[in-house]
């Protein structure tokens, strides 16, 4: 879970394990594997993914095109908790990520725009 996934963020170098095999631990690839996997987990990891991204973990990558894709299918998610998941990473990437920003808001705000712009009605029960 989180505790896991903090400990390879914060322990592991992207090239070594403690026993020095090559190994990869990026940090988009880990938020994308274990909080992002579903869109249920992405609403209920939402605080600790936002808590995790910075400028160094979107420094381009190999994960960076995932990460973008993932992002974009949140906010195309039927569920509304996802697409607000979506919302919130987006523009975290863009706080911390000029470049992803640049090549990716036109494509989020053209289904942004529209999602803030519905009212939508909680029924609390």
């Amino acid at each position: 879970g989180a505790r896991c996934s903090r400990f390879l963020l914060d322990y592991f170098s992207p090239r070594t394990s403690f026993c020095g095999c090559k190994m990869d631990t990026h940090p988009l690839k880990i938020l994308l594997q274990l909080h992002l996997a579903s869109d249920a987990y992405a609403a209920l990891h939402l605080p600790y993914i936002l808590s995790s991204l910075n400028a160094e973990v979107l420094q381009p990558s190999a994960h960076t095109p995932k990460w973008t894709t993932r992002v974009h299918s949140l906010l195309h998610s039927r569920d509304t908790p996802a697409r607000w998941a979506g919302l919130c990473i987006a523009l975290q990437t863009s706080v911390f990520s000029r470049q992803i920003m640049m090549e990716s808001a036109q494509g989020w705000i053209t289904v942004a725009l529209p999602l803030l712009s519905v009212r939508t009605y909680l029924t609390l029960g």
